[in-house]
């Protein structure tokens, strides 16, 4: 099995999180290959019950020929303002429609969440380049009330990115046959 990541390079169809710092640009904030933290990020800051959605264009590749898609994984750096205070979810599009994927509310400090889907939701088949290469990923920021405050409080996205998994038939079994001697 062979990966490849892919990072945003464009707004997707949401952009609906506040970047930061003011005047940033949302996919600018989370296309980087280390996590920066604070130094960029978008946010969900409204003091009222709220779910922001960003999703982001994904660079493009290609597959050499032969080769098949295993799983395509979406990856969020995220973090709450306060702890447990809002949830992140990772986010794709594809064919059309919008999914919501692994759900997370936890600590103050940025953690990696992760979406795996081993066939696309949309068809229940394999994944096929051109949909890999159709696809938007992004996060859904949601606030929470923090009664201790008497205010609501959200998350934060530093980092989003998208891992394919793909390989060529029968390299493994030929694999497996040299590792035993035949």
């Amino acid at each position: 099995m062979t990966t490849v990541t892919i990072r945003p390079d464009g707004a997707g169809d949401l952009t609906e999180q506040d970047p930061q710092p003011s005047g940033s640009v949302n996919w600018q904030n989370v296309d980087e290959e280390t996590s920066d933290g604070d130094s960029t990020y978008n946010q969900n800051a409204y003091e009222t019950l709220k779910i922001l959605n960003d999703l982001y264009n994904l660079g493009s590749f290609s597959l050499p020929a032969g080769n098949v898609i295993n799983s395509v994984t979406v990856y969020v750096v995220t973090r709450n303002v306060v702890s447990l205070y809002g949830e992140t979810h990772t986010l794709i599009k594809t064919n059309g429609t919008v999914y919501a994927g692994t759900v997370w509310s936890g600590e103050n400090t940025y953690t990696t969440i992760s979406t795996i889907y081993t066939t696309n939701p949309a068809t229940d088949s394999a994944w096929t380049e051109a949909e890999v290469n159709a696809l938007q990923a992004g996060s859904r920021l949601t606030t929470e009330y923090w009664k201790a405050a008497d205010a609501y409080t959200g998350g934060r996205t530093t980092q989003v990115y998208v891992v394919v998994d793909y390989s060529v038939p029968g390299i493994a079994s030929k694999r497996l046959l040299v590792g035993v001697g035949l």
